[in-house]
């Protein structure tokens, strides 16, 4: 397990940061014989959705293993560990959605939404950190067909109208 751990952090090398979720939002995410599929869905991993199989992982780890993970100098300069994503840092896509000003995280789009917009799942980005075998809960194969322009866009609609619907954002987007 560790050169297998070594090896994925060594494919991670450009110090990209990595998208996280709490767990507390999925409950009992491990037990479900869809973990990986239900895990893109609530967090608008389109990207993944790509008519070909696409192994993903599943780690596991605590906020403080982040903080402690930095360097001295990030210390010293008392740098941002955990940030709401933005358009740069990942490759661009369709699904992606700007979180409002006025929020302390993001918010996915959903891939499957609810009326009541409870498939909204808060997500971050933290600094780089190197995993440890310890971190990692689950390995899967994903086959899931790409998604359609007009998929995309009703997504987008949806996850909108959900944004509006939470307190202070009821004009969100209306001048973009």
């Amino acid at each position: 397990m560790q050169e297998l751990t070594e090896f994925f952090n060594d494919e991670r090398r450009d110090g990209r940061p990595s998208f996280v979720v709490f767990e507390a939002e999925f409950p009992r995410l491990k037990e479900r014989p869809d973990w990986a599929e239900h895990l893109c869905e609530r967090c608008g991993l389109a990207h993944f959705f790509t008519d070909g199989p696409v192994t993903l992982a599943l780690f596991r780890y605590q906020a403080q293993e982040v903080l402690d993970a930095r360097s001295d100098a990030e210390k010293r300069m008392n740098a941002a560990v955990f940030a709401v994503p933005t358009v740069i840092d990942q490759p661009m896509s369709d699904i992606y959605f700007t979180a409002p000003k006025a929020t302390s995280w993001g918010h996915a789009v959903g891939l499957q939404p609810e009326p009541d917009c409870r498939h909204l799942a808060a997500e971050l980005i933290h600094a780089r950190m190197n995993y440890r075998p310890d971190h990692w809960v689950a390995v899967d194969m994903l086959k899931r067909s790409s998604l359609s322009a007009g998929d995309v866009a009703r997504l987008r609609g949806t996850h909108l109208a959900c944004i509006r619907r939470s307190p202070g954002n009821a004009d969100y987007g209306r001048n973009c």
